[in-house]
């Protein structure tokens, strides 16, 4: 188990992931964030990989709350894994949450996914994902693939809002109760 305490920034010098094999506990406070980010001077989209939860990860163990992602190629990544992410913000990545074709299931509430630019939650899975009660916003799409419960979300001002693609024999999820609007 590895956990990060509130206020800490873990900066990135380069190409690298943060692997999880295991339990991850990342649990800021309002007051006190923990950050994910690229130790460059400049921070550019795509500076370092991201987090990637693994098969191996204990998805009972693995928490983000109160975090913030930026300027990754994939601000978390999930491969057969669910991790519980909550009232973060994951911002300036090419992809903010990505479980494409990785049987991926995470949890996302209460966050703010923004700036993203490919996208900022991509879930293609046969898993159920479930998305509820975050701002999506100012991203190239907003949530590719949904699948699993995507409900009561603020999806608003990116180039594509929701892109539905039941494509691979994958369900398409239940949307219910979002504002998708000026996308």
């Amino acid at each position: 188990t590895l956990t990060i305490e509130p206020g800490v920034s873990v900066k990135f010098d380069g190409a690298y992931f943060l692997y999880v094999d295991g339990a991850l506990l990342a649990q800021g406070t309002q007051a006190n964030q923990i950050t994910f980010t690229s130790n460059s001077s400049i921070p550019a989209v795509g500076d370092w990989n991201g987090i990637f939860f693994r098969t191996t990860s204990i998805d009972s163990q693995c928490l983000i709350s109160n975090c913030e992602i930026q300027y990754a190629v994939k601000g978390i990544d999930c491969e057969n894994a669910a991790p519980t992410i909550d009232s973060s913000s994951i911002s300036y990545n090419n992809y903010g949450i990505s479980c494409v074709w990785a049987e991926g299931a995470p949890t996302i509430t209460n966050s703010k996914i923004t700036n993203n630019t490919t996208a900022g939650i991509s879930c293609h899975t046969s898993l159920s994902t479930t998305i509820t009660n975050n701002i999506i916003s100012q991203n190239g799409i907003g949530i590719e693939w949904p699948n699993g419960i995507t409900q009561k979300n603020i999806i608003v001002n990116n180039n594509y809002g929701v892109y539905l693609n039941s494509g691979g024999g994958y369900d398409i999820g239940k949307l219910d109760y979002n504002i998708i609007a000026n996308n």
